[in-house]
């Protein structure tokens, strides 16, 4: 018997599209890794308080740094999504 997860993460992998939750987790580690290199004294504390969260959340999907490029990030999500599947 098939749940509804089981037939949807398929049609989103060969349609190229990763499901909401990785796409709010991917965001989230795009802000965090823009506040990090900013040049603004108020982001850069925000950033180093908040860095736990980031690393937290980057487990996740293999990204343990914020010196990865926006395109490495995107790609970390992507594989972590592709790796869930059962194909």
């Amino acid at each position: 018997m098939l749940l509804e997860g089981e037939c949807v993460k398929p049609l989103q992998y060969f349609c190229s599209s990763v499901p909401i939750s990785h796409i709010i987790q991917q965001r989230k580690l795009l802000f965090w890794k823009k506040i990090y290199w900013s040049d603004n004294i108020v982001l850069l504390t925000l950033s180093r308080l908040t860095y736990n969260a980031f690393i937290v959340v980057g487990c996740t999907f293999g990204v343990l740094t914020p010196k990865l490029s926006d395109n490495a990030v995107k790609g970390l999500v992507w594989n972590s999504f592709t790796a869930s599947l059962e194909l």
